[in-house]
């Protein structure tokens, strides 16, 4: 059954017509295909640029936050030693273990 949905009747050369514009379309993206490779690979490039700078930031970010946790725990050890070291000079022999709070 014929297809009657076209706008113009091509009659006989209708396949042949489809042909070459389906060639012309080839040739066209042909033509244009490098242009589009080359858009492809600059936005893929930008993309890489943008999450190696994302991860240079959060870098940073978690570089400073090893920083300030380290020095923090340092004082937490420091003040441990110097109230263990006070608490072991006020030690007698007649100290009683069970006492210790």
């Amino acid at each position: 059954m014929p297809n009657n949905n076209s706008i113009i009747n091509l009659g006989n050369i209708g396949e042949p017509a489809r042909v070459l514009i389906e060639k012309i379309s080839d040739a066209i993206a042909g033509l244009y295909r490098p242009y589009q490779i080359r858009r492809i690979a600059e936005a893929e490039a930008e993309a890489e640029k943008i999450k190696a700078t994302t991860e240079i930031e959060i870098s940073e970010i978690q570089r400073r936050a090893l920083k300030r946790f380290l020095s923090e725990e340092a004082k937490k050890q420091n003040n441990m030693e110097t109230i263990t070291e006070k608490a072991i000079g006020m030690l007698s022999e007649s100290s009683n273990p069970t006492n210790i709070i």
